[in-house]
């Protein structure tokens, strides 16, 4: 009896995906569990549900995470265009305390080459909204956009659910010469009306020096300073087969270049499928520049990919990192081993370990993957 109430679910889940994969229903399961191995507890969890129905030009999506806490986020959302009109809406819930998060919406209209936007932001605590427009009239391109209730970086004014101006910023850009582009910004605010003009150059490459440029800003503000410059040098290293980590070193002024600072280096290559790379560090300042984790002055890493049973395919990857001053044999501190094996083109089992030289065995990661 048992068997045939198995027989009968698998049936019901082999079909329903058939049945989804020839519909306009589409999207993925993906799930992650972390287990601390010194105390077998799970240290992380993650699942995160993606449901889209497709209805001509648009998309309708419900995106549901879940984590150690719960139930931790809703998102419900739509996207598409009618004729020159694109339009998005995103509108999100607090699950665990049964409460509205946020509701945002914007609409683009194109025409004769001109973008116009505008835009909704409301939280439980005020809404914001946006206009704006953007052409470019041969290689200048100019752009301005009005904020009400709302700053520059999206943030809604608390308690404000009134139209009420908040400030406006408008931009032009163009090539002069081999600087490309030359970015000019200005902006009007409700309390400070005009509050300067900035002229940014960035990428600045002086043929006399091809290997270092420069960011180069100027700004002009009613304040007492009237007009500042700033230039920051960076070392542009193309990155290649070998990789040099650096920097410019300045004096009392960025004017001033005291010297290069090398502090790093990684050599990559590939053979058959396989890739190699090791990453080695010269500052300890800078480990997590260079290896990814400032605990580690040098990594090595392999990385192959090959096909799996029934379609799918294999990634198998091997980090290993070494620490200045370990016990262990050559230094080392630690290895990460990730192993994704695909099951068709539907289905990922994913598997994780971390070994380290203080605590042996130290995470295990499970993870599955399934798409529709």
């Amino acid at each position: 009896m048992k068997k045939a109430v198995l027989l009968t679910i698998v049936s019901i889940v082999l079909f329903g995906v058939m049945g989804m994969a020839a519909s306009p229903l589409s999207g993925s399961w993906i799930t992650t569990a972390k287990i601390t191995l010194q105390t077998f507890s799970i240290s992380s969890f993650s699942s995160t549900l993606t449901v889209d129905y497709t209805l001509g030009t648009w998309t309708f999506r419900s995106l549901s995470q879940i984590d150690l806490t719960g139930w931790s986020s809703q998102v419900f959302s739509a996207s598409g265009t009618i004729g020159a009109v694109t339009a998005a809406s995103h509108l999100a819930f607090d699950p665990k305390n049964a409460a509205f998060s946020y509701w945002n919406t914007s609409v683009t209209l194109t025409l004769a080459g001109v973008s116009f936007t505008g835009s909704s932001n409301l939280t439980s605590t005020g809404i914001g909204w946006t206009v704006g427009a953007k052409g470019s009239v041969d290689d200048v391109t100019l752009s301005g956009t009005a904020y009400f209730n709302e700053d520059a970086n999206g943030a809604v004014q608390s308690g404000s659910y009134t139209l009420c101006f908040t400030r406006a910023d408008f931009d032009v850009q163009f090539p002069f010469g081999c600087i490309d582009p030359v970015d000019i910004t200005f902006g009007f605010s409700a309390t400070d009306g005009f509050e300067g003009l900035t002229v940014n150059l960035n990428n600045v490459v002086w043929d006399q020096f091809p290997a270092i440029v420069f960011d180069i800003k100027i700004e002009f503000t009613l304040q007492t300073e009237g007009k500042t410059l700033t230039i920051t040098p960076t070392l542009n290293l193309k990155p290649g087969c070998i990789t040099l980590y650096g920097e410019v070193m300045t004096g009392a002024s960025t004017l001033e270049i005291t010297g290069i600072h090398f502090y790093g280096v990684s050599l990559q290559f590939s053979w058959e499928g396989t890739s190699f790379a090791s990453y080695s560090s010269f500052d300890p300042d800078k480990n997590g520049t260079v290896t990814g984790k400032s605990d580690y002055w040098e990594k090595f890493v392999i990385k192959t990919a090959n096909d799996s049973c029934c379609g799918g395919s294999l990634q198998f990857d091997i980090s290993t990192y070494f620490q200045s001053g370990s016990v262990a044999l050559f230094d080392w501190g630690e290895t990460d081993i990730d192993l994704a094996v695909g099951i068709g083109s539907n289905i990922t089992v994913k598997t994780g370990t971390v070994f380290t030289a203080q605590n042996g065995f130290e995470e295990w990661m499970l993870g599955l993957e399934l798409d529709w």
